[in-house]
C-alpha cells in the first residue's frame, strides 16, 4: 500500500499487522484495513499446453481486478474465477491483483488482500463447467435410494459421453450432452452422528474412443 515490496503467503491480509491505530474504529479492530494493495506472482505454461487456464479465488477483499501479462483478465466485487486462458503463453507469464477496499464500510473487522486461497487449474478444452457437477437424493430409503448426477460441459466434441462412479463402482455411462444420469443405489451407507458416513461420487467426461478428458469428484 506505500510503495513497498514484500514477500507474502497467501492467504494474507494486509491489513492485521497494523499498524494498530488507538484513536482507529473500533468496530473494525482499530486496523487500517482502508487502502489499495497489489499482489504479483509468476507462473510457468508449458509449451505443449493446448488447454484452458482458469483462476479460482476464494476471497478477496475487494473489488479485485485481475491482470495476466499486463492485460484486464476478470473482476468482481468479491468473487471467484477468472477464465486467464486468452491471456496466458507458453514459458513464464506474470499475474497481477489489485485489491481496492476504498469505497467500502463495515460494521466489523473485514480484512483486506486476498485472504482465501488461490487454485490455478489447467483443463482440457473439452472440460465440466464450472461448479456445474451436482449430486441429488431425491429417495433415500432403508435398503435404497434414488440418486441423480447432473453436469454441464464446455468445448465437448461429437461422440463424448459421461461416466459416474459412486466409491469406485460403475453406475452408468450416457451422452455428455444428456446433462444427467439416474440410478438407484442397494443398501447405502447412510449417515448419522454415530456413523459419519460418505460417498463419493466420480464423474468422467470421456471422448469417442473411452479416452478421459475431464474429472470431477462431489
Amino acid at each position: 500500500r506505500d510503495g513497498k515490496t514484500l514477500s507474502v503467503t497467501l492467504p494474507h491480509d494486509w491489513a492485521i499487522a497494523g499498524p494498530f491505530d488507538p484513536e482507529g474504529d473500533g468496530n473494525t479492530g482499530k486496523l487500517p484495513w482502508k487502502g489499495v494493495g497489489w499482489y504479483r506472482r509468476e507462473f510457468q505454461i508449458d509449451a505443449d499446453f493446448k488447454g484452458c487456464v482458469f483462476l479460482d479465488f476464494d476471497g478477496v477483499m475487494a473489488r479485485p481486478q485481475v491482470y495476466v501479462n499486463g492485460k484486464l483478465a476478470g473482476g468482481w466485487n468479491y468473487g471467484y474465477r477468472v477464465d486467464a486462458t486468452p491471456f496466458v503463453k507458453a514459458g513464464s507469464n506474470v499475474l497481477a491483483v489489485r485489491a481496492d477496499t476504498t469505497a467500502h464500510h463495515s460494521r466489523w473487522y473485514p480484512g483486506a488482500g486476498i485472504y482465501r486461497k488461490v487454485t490455478m487449474r489447467l483443463e482440457n478444452r473439452a472440460h465440466f463447467a464450472y461448479n456445474s457437477v451436482v449430486v441429488r437424493t431425491p429417495r433415500v430409503e432403508r435398503d435404497e435410494a434414488d440418486v441423480t448426477v447432473g453436469w454441464e460441459t464446455e468445448n465437448a466434441p461429437k461422440g463424448t459421453h459421461v461416466e459416474v462412479a459412486v466409491d469406485g463402482a460403475v453406475q452408468g455411462t450416457v451422452r455428455a450432452d444428456a446433462g444427467v444420469l439416474a440410478f438407484t443405489l442397494k443398501n447405502p451407507p447412510r449417515w448419522d452422528i454415530d456413523s459419519p458416513n460418505l460417498l463419493r461420487a466420480t464423474v468422467r467426461l470421456l471422448d469417442a474412443n473411452g479416452a478421459e478428458l475431464s474429472r470431477e469428484q462431489v
